[in-house]
């Protein structure tokens, strides 16, 4: 048998993988056998019979399967390593040294022996020591390749670690490391004491040795500082040898005693195979196989919950896998339906739509010439073409007519042609019948956190990007829409069809999307990695926004970025850069117009308020555009919806208007009404500062121009609550060598408090738990090497619950405790007293006034203390392991009992009330006591009464409830009682007291 015979046979025979067992019936992971895997280096539970094969790097287990599943993320490419292994008779010592390892966000450190491989590309660690530090990063795959070329995938994740000395602050940080389930890296490579003693020449070189022998890391040639040779003992030729790096000595060489088995050599090299899938490109590989087998116990997922597609998102990739081709320089994919239900006739619904625009055509000669120009457009360029009257009554696929009408871009002056797909004609619209599909777009946030990273900025835009994606000639007639030939309204209309996907189809985004990931997938094996990741991470749906440290690396990236979208249709133009000699690369008719400022919003609409890039400052700055509206609820709200700030530079300044809108709302003033006079003069006063805004510059670039070589990245979070509202400020924070500062606001965010009254304390640690989240989604989208990580707030109760690990607290707290503890360590919240704390003007707001600069540098740069060294930071309290005992979100441990007393003799009847806190039971246990009561009374009297030895029945229970009525209405009102139950009843009297 073959090894997929072999396990087919385990399977069907249900038989066990480790010990090949079914008696008593039991899997792998609770097989009492304690033998494991004897395949060298492997160690896992199953049996040596049904460890997994190499397969051959060609197998079509590893080719793409079209509608296989895929997760709905674009991740990153598979990544081809090879490793090799050779046995010999001598005991070869390999340059492994002692080092500690953390994750480098102040977690916990590991001391473990670290492979220092001069002939591998790429540095791996052990998924088992990533675990144990806490270290999370972004999925990745990479195929291990043998000498005989054969390979196998697996799937881990890219860690950053920071690997030190023992004993010693020198040390390094190592990005971009693999995790893998094994290193053929064997306790007897690695060197000790006992060994050099033997050697006269390297008696001076001293070992520090670990009791844990197991080697977790292998640093290849990508972090070359690892392997520098600072200091080297020499002896005679064959003959061991020992290197002094900066993590250490390390001996290398035969040793004096035999080796016992198989020595490991390894070279590793890493080649991308570049997809847009995270499942193998959707193919049922060994690798999904084994992940399965060895997995299927531990639901724990490297993708977040948000990423995942749902069941109608997984069906849209499968359309999109199933029916993608290249057809003519462009990618075609199928509009993804969701049933093969024809659509009804809507024509009639078209022509009323299309007489509607018509009238309004008519009354602007002037959009009537833009918009015939546009749609002229689309015709000549082969978007669009007029329908052929042979194949009009074709009703093999669904037919519906588009309603189409034009939206002005004030900011560009440009017409774009809308279609309604979402127009109901029968209870029935074209977005009602298209899968939505799953969202492949960039998060903005990321894109713009990633665009500040480096100094250069290069700005470009896909032309037409929904119109380069053709539709399947099946989907066409489901793309009809009507219009008079070249725009001659006095001509009947004729009918024409899309050929690509339209604007307004709630599918088109993520079919073009695809499409440029696709193209990435099929030919980024022949650019550079960075180039092919730019397309993964760079683009927000049709802008790409892209920093690079150099020059040089600007204008690579402009020349092969526009060569790889180019292999796939789609065309980059208008090339912005703050660097003229970027732009001077770029012929003359790509670039964008002369422009000075650059703004990121993809919505036609005009915004009050807009966060903008100036070109020649490089930095960030803010539109304004005072609006007249209403001073109404209605008019402040249409205001506040018109503000576009997405990563919260402004939040604190324009607090102010939300907590004037909350108001309104908690007074319950009518959406049209007059502002009352106190808010009224709050709105005016605060829109009247709104020009104080322009003034304000954030760098685009977080490091300083001023600063030498980077020595440390660090990102600070603050957090802050008040009664009024709550917020964050994230600051990056950057040290050269020189020991030179620069700290710059990544992130703000300012929200107002609820309208439900919420204590203090809670509304603190709600901004931490907010601080977190902010943290994660940082970690997630920034691609910097991150040193270290700080959480500051000025609530010590916050602390005292993050620092407290023994007390249980009510569910408000510990669900956000836990939140907390997900995404950070206990160890890395500080104390900041609340006027060094930043975050206070997120909860409070800021005034727009010309005389508050200083506030609002230290809110966009930080507070001095960061400027500063450590030791002139905050000082922490003692107390933050106390909790107050009389801190009521602190649960009891004991336990409320309630005690009723009286000073009345309670009768048997009265106990069994009183014993009793269920009302069934207290009915049950009358109801034996009465059935016992007959038989007694029976026994008195000597009546032949039947024995009831079964379950109480429905009759008993009754008479039961009825007797205990009787008895409280006896005891609770004894002289109503008496009176109904008195002789005198018979004659109808009038009691005086009733």
């Amino acid at each position: 048998m073959n090894y997929s015979d072999r396990k087919i046979f385990v399977s069907e025979n249900k038989l066990c993988f480790n010990c090949l067992q079914s008696n008593p019936p039991h899997t792998a992971r609770t097989c009492q056998w304690k033998q494991l895997c004897q395949v060298p280096g492997c160690g896992k539970r199953h049996h040596a019979l049904l460890h997994p094969p190499c397969v051959p790097a060609n197998s079509p287990a590893l080719q793409r399967e079209p509608g296989a599943n895929a997760t709905s993320i674009v991740t990153d490419p598979v990544v081809a390593v090879q490793s090799a292994a050779v046995a010999t008779g001598r005991r070869i010592s390999l340059q492994i040294v002692p080092v500690t390892v953390s994750g480098g966000n102040g977690g916990p450190i590991i001391e473990t022996y670290a492979f220092l491989d001069n002939g591998s590309d790429h540095s791996l660690c052990l998924h088992s020591l990533a675990e144990k530090l806490g270290a999370r990063g972004k999925p990745i795959q990479y195929s291990v390749s043998t000498v005989n070329d054969e390979s196998c995938v697996n799937q881990g994740q890219e860690v950053q670690l920071e690997v030190k000395a023992i004993n010693s602050q020198q040390g390094l940080i190592l990005d971009q490391v693999w995790m893998t389930d094994r290193l053929p890296i064997c306790e007897k490579n690695i060197p000790n004491n006992s060994d050099i003693s033997e050697w006269s020449h390297l008696k001076d070189v001293r070992l520090p040795e670990l009791d844990d022998k197991t080697v977790t890391i292998l640093i290849g040639n990508d972090h070359p500082e690892a392997h520098w040779r600072i200091e080297e003992r020499r002896g005679d030729k064959k003959q061991p040898y020992a290197i002094r790096t900066i993590l250490g000595w390390t001996i290398l060489g035969p040793m004096k005693r035999p080796n016992d088995g198989d020595v490991t050599v390894n070279f590793i090299h890493a080649d991308q195979v570049l997809g847009c899938d995270n499942s193998l490109r959707g193919c049922d590989s060994i690798s999904t196989q084994l992940s399965k087998i060895y997995n299927s116990e531990f639901s724990e997922s490297s993708v977040s919950s948000s990423q995942c597609m749902s069941l109608e998102d997984k069906k849209a990739k499968r359309i999109m896998d199933e029916s993608v081709v290249f057809v003519d320089g462009h990618y075609q994919v199928s509009l993804p339906w969701k049933s093969d239900e024809l659509l009804p006739n809507n024509k009639l619904a078209a022509e009323k739509r299309l007489n509607l625009l018509k009238r309004r055509l008519q009354r602007d000669e002037n959009l009537r010439e833009k918009y015939t120009q546009a749609l002229q457009e689309y015709i000549d360029k082969g978007h669009a073409q007029k329908i052929d009257h042979r194949n009009l009554h074709n009703n093999s696929n669904s037919v519906w007519y588009l309603p189409h009408h034009p939206v002005i871009n004030s900011k560009k002056s440009k017409i774009r042609v809308v279609f309604d797909c979402a127009a109901k004609y029968a209870g029935v619209s074209l977005n009602d019948s298209l899968l939505q599909g799953p969202d492949l777009t960039n998060s903005l946030i990321g894109v713009l956190l990633r665009f500040r990273q480096e100094k250069i900025a290069i700005v470009a835009d896909i032309e037409q990007m929904y119109h380069q994606v053709r539709v399947h000639p099946d989907d066409r007639d489901a793309l009809r829409f009507l219009w008079w030939p070249a725009g001659d309204l006095s001509k009947q209309p004729e009918e024409y069809q899309m050929l690509v996907h339209v604007f307004g189809a709630t599918s088109s985004a993520s079919c073009t999307v695809y499409a440029l990931l696709k193209n990435a997938e099929n030919h980024g094996k022949d650019f550079d990695f960075q180039t092919v990741e730019t397309v993964y991470r760079n683009f927000y749906v049709d802008d790409c926004l892209k920093s690079v440290e150099t020059v040089d690396e600007a204008k690579m990236m402009v020349t092969q970025l526009t060569s790889l979208l180019q292999k796939g249709g789609f065309h980059l133009t208008k090339w912005i850069s703050n660097q003229e000699e970027v732009l001077s690369s770029v012929p003359t008719a790509e670039q964008a117009p002369s422009v000075r400022n650059v703004n990121f919003d993809k919505q036609p609409i005009e915004h009050a308020l807009g966060v903008q890039w100036n070109i020649e400052k490089d930095t960030f700055g803010y539109c304004v555009r005072v609006r007249d509206v209403k001073n109404t609820r209605r008019g402040i709200l249409s205001f506040i919806a018109s503000i576009y700030d997405p990563l919260g530079f402004a939040a604190p300044l324009i607090l102010k208007p939300k907590q004037i809108l909350q108001e309104l709302c908690r007074e319950g003033i009518a959406w049209d009404s007059d502002l009352p006079a106190e808010h009224l003069n709050a709105w005016t006063q605060w829109r009247e500062g709104l020009d104080n805004l322009q003034t304000i510059e954030v760098p685009r670039c977080y490091k300083s121009a001023q600063l030498a070589d980077i020595q440390s990245i660090e990102l600070y979070h603050f957090s802050d609550a008040s009664l009024s509202g709550y917020g964050i400020v994230s600051y990056l924070r950057f040290v050269d060598i020189n020991q030179q500062v620069s700290c710059n606001i990544v992130m703000g965010k300012s929200r107002v408090a609820p309208l439900k009254t919420v204590t203090v304390p809670r509304m603190e640690l709600t901004a931490a738990t907010l601080s977190a989240k902010v943290h994660k989604q940082m970690m997630e989208e920034l691609q910097l090497p991150i040193h270290r990580v700080v959480f500051w707030t000025d609530s010590t109760i916050v602390l005292q619950y993050i620092r407290n690990s023994a007390t249980r607290f009510h569910v408000f707290i510990a669900n956000r405790l836990q939140m907390i503890y997900d995404i950070s360590s206990p160890s890395q919240w500080y104390h900041v007293d609340s006027d060094q704390n930043p975050a206070d003007y997120a909860s409070r707001g800021i005034q727009l006034r010309s005389d508050n600069g200083d506030d609002i540098q230290r809110w966009l740069h930080g507070p001095a203390f960061l400027y500063q060294p450590e030791i002139h930071w905050p000082k922490q309290p003692d107390n933050l392991h106390e909790i107050s005992e009389n801190d009521r979100e602190v649960k009891r441990k004991s336990a409320q009992v309630h005690v009723t007393t009286s000073s009345e003799v309670f009768d048997g009847v009265e106990r069994l009330l009183h014993h009793f806190s269920s009302w069934y039971t207290l009915q049950k246990s009358v109801a034996w006591i009465l059935r016992f009561k007959r038989y007694l009374l029976s026994r008195v009297r000597q009546l032949t009464v039947d024995r009831n030895n079964g379950p109480l029945t429905v009759q008993e229970i009754a008479l039961a409830t009825d007797a205990i009525v009787m008895y409280v209405q006896a005891k609770s009102f004894p002289k109503e009682c008496n009176v109904v139950s008195s002789a005198m009843k018979k004659k109808n009297p009038i009691p005086k007291d009733m």
